[in-house]
């Protein structure tokens, strides 16, 4: 596998980080757990992209409203 360096590494751009950023917390939540490992694993992606640990928190954030707003969807679209 790659390291947490390498993957930063990958991406250039401001965009494509944080696009990255939440992917990778997005997949952290699909089990509704964010675990230990995987938070430490975005952290270290996160730092070596030089984005804040504010920067990281919010976009944190975003994820965790996307996933209520998904939720709340799919409750609207029950039979």
């Amino acid at each position: 596998g790659r390291s947490a360096e390498d993957l930063a590494g990958v991406f250039k751009s401001r965009r494509a980080k944080v696009a990255a950023l939440l992917e990778l917390i997005g997949l952290g939540y699909s089990d509704t757990a964010f675990s230990v490992s995987e938070e430490s694993l975005v952290n270290k992606v996160a730092n070596q992209m030089a984005i804040s640990p504010d920067e990281l928190h919010d976009i944190e954030e975003w994820v965790k409203e996307h996933f209520s707003l998904v939720r709340r969807a799919l409750i609207l679209m029950r039979e």
